[in-house]
């Protein structure tokens, strides 16, 4: 399992998962790509942060997207952006 969550931190530093980094928070994950003999692809991205320590996972599933790491992967990065945001403004009270 190591070895997984590695490649999807590495795929994320360097791969097609790029879109989704953040500067403050380490993220694993990984793009995927459907065949979608109807018109364009549908595309996808799986992952988690912080890679140290889970806290948070997220899929997200695009109909049609085309490109994984332009569609789904940069979404992703904003959902988790989100998600920690709120959380320190929830701390604040």
């Amino acid at each position: 399992f190591q070895h997984v969550k590695e490649g999807m931190r590495l795929a994320i530093k360097e791969g097609t998962g790029k879109n989704a980094r953040l500067e403050e928070i380490e993220i694993a994950g990984k793009t995927g790509t459907a065949q979608n003999p109807q018109g364009e692809n549908h595309v996808w991205f799986v992952g988690f942060a912080p890679f140290q320590n889970l806290e948070i996972g997220i899929t997200i599933f695009v109909e049609h997207g085309g490109d994984g790491s332009q569609a789904a992967a940069p979404l992703a990065g904003k959902i988790i952006a989100e998600y920690y945001r709120l959380k320190e403004e929830t701390k604040r009270g």
